[in-house]
């Protein structure tokens, strides 16, 4: 993996965390109140999924830049053509 594919990935994975809470809101409206135990399955994964994003998408923004950066690191053609 090259540095622009790990700078591609972070730009997709940390928009997506951002603009998911934003999405299901703007299509289900009703869930900013709660889900009730009647609700389908699907809102109540939906609410699951904004609930997590919404309280740890910071510290996995922390944590997923690292790991991108060591990934294109290791795999970068340069460091191939060393170890050869």
């Amino acid at each position: 993996m090259r540095y622009r594919t790990a700078a591609v990935l972070f730009i997709v994975v940390i928009g997506g965390m951002f603009v998911l809470p934003i999405r299901v809101f703007a299509i289900f409206p009703d869930l900013k109140s709660g889900v009730s135990m009647s609700a389908p399955g699907y809102e109540r994964i939906l609410v699951g999924l904004v609930d997590f994003w919404g309280r740890f998408r910071w510290f996995l923004a922390l944590l997923i830049v690292p790991a991108l950066l060591t990934c294109a690191a290791l795999t970068s053609e340069s460091r191939a053509k060393v170890r050869q």
